[in-house]
């Protein structure tokens, strides 16, 4: 049981972190496009910024 609430803990903050970097994209794009400068989609940048994916 103890094996499967970590995993269930490890899946849900995975989860959390992944939403909260979609949130930040959202709003780096929302502020990019707000000051009028084309949105330049820098894969390598986002994918340093996230860390390693755990899924």
């Amino acid at each position: 049981e103890t094996s499967v609430l970590r995993r269930k803990l490890l899946e849900h903050a995975n989860l959390v972190r992944y939403a909260e970097n979609l949130k930040i994209d959202f709003i780096e794009a929302g502020a990019s496009l707000s000051s009028n400068q084309p949105f330049q989609s820098d894969s390598s940048s986002s994918a340093s910024r996230r860390g390693p994916s755990n899924w």
